[in-house]
């Protein structure tokens, strides 16, 4: 049976004002395979940079992959976990969000199969 979490540290529904960051705190990742990051929020043509980082040791940032966000609502996105430990950045652009739901889920199973949403084919 697959085990999910979502993250206290690295999940967010407090509102940004414009160029306004949230930073998580680091999670361990060790009993987790894969994480999902999602991200939603309006006005939805909010843009900003998504930050995905990880440490083998909570002080070195060693990956910090940037994604740059044009609307605020995003398809889920699926990472696999590198090391050890894990956080999310979120640097807001020059609109302010007046809501925000940034929600991190853990998976102590990776997918085995590609997941598609009822537009794909």
């Amino acid at each position: 049976m697959s085990h999910n979490s979502v993250s206290k540290n690295n999940s967010s529904t407090t509102p940004l004002a414009a160029g306004g960051t949230f930073v998580g705190n680091w999670d361990s990742l060790i009993s987790y395979q894969e994480i999902d990051v999602n991200l939603a929020g309006a006005p939805s043509y909010a843009s900003g940079t998504l930050y995905f980082e990880f440490s083998p040791n909570k002080i070195n940032i060693d990956i910090s992959i940037p994604l740059v966000i044009t609307s605020c609502n995003i398809v889920p996105i699926p990472i696999r976990v590198v090391l050890p430990y894990f956080r999310v950045r979120y640097v807001n652009g020059p609109i302010s969000l007046n809501e925000l739901r940034l929600t991190t889920v853990y998976h102590s199973e990776s997918s085995t199969r590609l997941t598609r949403f009822a537009n794909q084919s």
